[in-house]
């Protein structure tokens, strides 16, 4: 019919996906910068991109500030089609071979972030230097911890993991190989 497109013609051969990306996330964000992405309708599949563009102007939106920001897929392939939904993630730092903590047995106080550790039956607050912090894990830049030692994730005044409510969870620190990974190391529960 009259004013309808009869066809379209796409270019398939590079693909992009674009990003809105909040105020407060824009200022880690490169261009050049990797980035891993998941495809909603792709099972089990994780391709590699890298951002190639981050726009100079933003929009707001229910009162948030977003950016438009372009990620270009490096290893894309037949099942990657236009309009898929794609959940992005773009690595901003990186750190191999380090020690590293759950962020949840993290405490800040006063300004200054500690652990509890637990040694022969006693629980021992440990001042730390945080560096790269993840979305479940971070790296500790800091001497007082060792890899092995064993870290009291709650409050709970009981060091048993097998009582009911007044159970203190426990966690060995270790080393993380590839940080911006986001998976613990092996043997971590």
């Amino acid at each position: 019919s009259a004013g309808d497109p009869a066809f379209r013609i796409d270019d398939l051969d590079s693909l992009f996906v674009d990003l809105q990306i909040s105020e407060v996330d824009l200022a880690s964000l490169q261009v050049g910068q990797k980035a891993t992405l998941e495809f909603d309708a792709i099972a089990d599949q994780t391709y590699n991109g890298e951002v190639t563009e981050i726009g100079m102007i933003g929009s707001v939106s229910q009162g948030v500030v977003n950016y438009p920001v372009i990620v270009r897929i490096t290893d894309a392939d037949g099942s990657i089609r236009p309009g898929m939904t794609a959940t992005v993630n773009i690595i901003t730092a990186e750190a191999n071979d380090v020690l590293m903590a759950p962020n949840k047995a993290i405490k800040t106080s006063g300004g200054q972030q500690s652990v509890v550790v637990l040694f022969e039956g006693q629980q021992i607050s440990v001042p730390v230097t945080v560096g790269l912090v993840g979305d479940s894990y971070s790296e500790i830049v800091s001497t007082q911890l060792r890899e092995g030692d064993v870290l009291v994730l709650n409050g709970a005044s009981s060091t048993s993991t097998t009582a009911g409510n007044n159970t203190t969870e426990r966690q060995f620190i270790g080393p993380m190989g590839d940080f911006g990974g986001g998976q613990p190391p092996a043997g971590m529960p």
